[in-house]
């Protein structure tokens, strides 16, 4: 074979290769190529659309108005005047200690009343602040929080918040007992300021975070109309503090902010980023190759798409009667679920809408009964007598019958020798009389 020949018999050979190596990337680049581009483009549909997109833009959404003070600095200044509870008061503490309440009470043990008064004696200084910052209207925490550390994070003002809220809950329960109505009402106004102005934080762990001290107050005013009576006036300003917490619910905008979280997050994702973040879960000598493989053909685009099509779905239903939500968040898990192992993102960085859906929901229907025990315990103070159905609470003292959210069926409600039981489903509120 002359020189010439092998020359080109070399280079065609090798044009063979190049040509099998192209025809066998073609399809993956066309896929990285075509789930990047579906990705920027719904990333600048939304943001066309004014929603935000990267934590940037939910700093610029979230301010204060100008000149208004900022109540976050009060909270923040009566966490650090927060003690807590000995040994010996954790023994009876109700709300941060082991004492567990039987069916028998309230009234509350003299051991439990002793271990709250010295309680709150020592943080005298921090309930201060709090009633103070009950009257103040504009809260936001500190601008820091706009990372992606903050959106998860736990261990920071809000796990404070929680435990100042337990420490309202034994201040509430200590003045019901002792029959201090006036500084009751007034307590309660600062527990509810409390939920009220963790709603307005923009991310979804504050959502949670308020749907659990939501909860603490629908029990706290259980415990409250179990010890004491209040004036009609009181009942009829804590039910539309109740009714404000239920029909502010910032579900959609959580989510809104938690989308604009994981833009952020897949737009500027490194595995050193996600590993940082918690959410990777080899933690060996396999994570770059893992990562390569995983990143080359564009599955992370392809994963950031259905993200942002699970949070869409997600965020639509909000919209929907309480109790058609749930059925779209489970479909939606299910879905998630069904998607192979190799979608490594969209595994792990999706919501658990179905947990989160019926959080919501139980928070929903909570509040609801709390909302119609006020407005039951109003009409016994008027008629001096228990009504015979919810029915007769409407118009006057409801608006409506309430539903519950997990069936649309109206609120349970069962009269008993002593008191009332309002419920949605196994979940009651009962006090009695």
């Amino acid at each position: 074979m002359t020189k010439e020949k092998h020359g080109k018999s070399k280079w065609t050979v090798w044009a063979a290769i190049v040509s099998v190596v192209v025809f066998l990337l073609s399809p993956v680049v066309i896929y990285r190529v075509k789930y990047k581009a579906a990705f920027e483009r719904r990333v600048a549909e939304l943001a066309a659309a004014g929603y935000p997109v990267s934590l940037a833009d939910l700093e610029r959404r979230y301010v204060l108005p100008a000149g208004a003070d900022n109540v976050a600095d009060v909270y923040i200044e009566a966490f650090g005047w927060y003690v807590d509870p000995n040994e010996a008061e954790l023994e009876w503490l109700p709300a941060r200690g082991k004492f567990i309440a039987s069916d028998e009470i309230p009234p509350y043990p003299p051991e439990v009343i002793a271990a709250i008064e010295a309680s709150l004696e020592k943080n005298r200084r921090c309930l201060e602040l709090l009633d103070k910052a009950a009257q103040m209207e504009y809260c936001l925490f500190p601008q820091e929080k706009y990372s992606i550390h903050a959106i998860y994070a736990t261990d920071d003002y809000r796990s404070q918040i929680k435990i100042t809220a337990m420490l309202l809950v034994e201040r509430n329960l200590y003045l019901a007992q002792t029959q201090q109505t006036e500084a009751l009402f007034s307590s309660l106004t600062t527990s509810a300021a409390l939920s009220d102005r963790l709603s307005a934080q923009p991310f979804l762990i504050d959502y949670l975070v308020t749907s659990a001290i939501q909860g603490l107050f629908v029990v706290d005013i259980q415990t409250c109309l179990n010890l004491t009576t209040f004036s009609e006036e009181q009942l009829l300003m804590l039910q539309q503090q109740v009714r404000r917490m239920r029909d502010r619910n910032t579900l959609a905008d959580a989510l809104i902010s938690e989308r604009a979280g994981t833009l952020e997050f897949m737009q500027h994702s490194s595995l050193a980023q996600i590993k940082d973040a918690g959410y990777w879960v080899f933690g060996n000598f396999l994570d770059q190759p893992l990562f390569i493989l995983y990143s080359l053909p564009g599955l992370n685009h392809k994963d950031a798409v259905l993200l942002l099509d699970y949070a869409d779905q997600a965020i639509e239903a909000t919209a929907l009667p309480p109790h058609e939500q749930l059925t779209v968040f489970e479909r939606i898990d299910n879905e998630i679920n069904n998607y192979s192992l190799i979608h490594l993102l969209l595994h792990t960085m999706s919501s658990p809408y179905s947990q989160i859906g019926r959080i919501n929901l139980r928070v929903i229907g909570s509040l609801s009964c709390a909302e119609t025990g006020l407005a039951i315990e109003r009409y016994r103070l008027a008629h001096q007598a228990l009504p015979e159905s919810l029915e007769a609470l409407v118009p006057y003292y409801l608006a409506e019958v309430p539903r519950d959210p997990f069936d649309g069926a109206p609120l349970r409600y069962i009269r008993h020798e002593t008191g009332v039981r309002t419920s949605q489903g196994d979940w009651p509120f009962t006090f009695k009389h």
